[in-house]
């Protein structure tokens, strides 16, 4: 993936994916409390830091890979499947 930094500029980085584990944790919930400012809805870290360190533990559940640009992480993808019957998906 090549991305342009800033915006207007014609000079390129080269983005690389690396699997987030426990450790990942406190700078995967920063950039969700960032997020959910930035998208103006609600950021519940009492509920979301016990489910995100449960995924990051079990790779059965989904897995979370940081962006990175050299060694600063700049984002996250995350991807799971929601199997649970008679829940209906959030």
């Amino acid at each position: 993936m090549v991305l342009k930094y800033p915006e207007n500029s014609s000079e390129s980085m080269q983005a690389t994916f690396r699997l987030a584990g426990p450790a990942d944790l406190d700078l995967l919930l920063i950039f969700n409390r960032e997020f959910c400012a930035f998208d103006q809805h609600p950021f519940d870290e009492a509920t979301l830091r016990p489910a995100l360190d449960q995924l990051l533990r079990d790779n059965s559940l989904g897995r979370v890979w940081l962006i990175q640009y050299g060694a600063q992480a700049i984002g996250y993808l995350g991807a799971g499947v929601w199997l649970q019957p008679g829940i209906p998906w959030p």
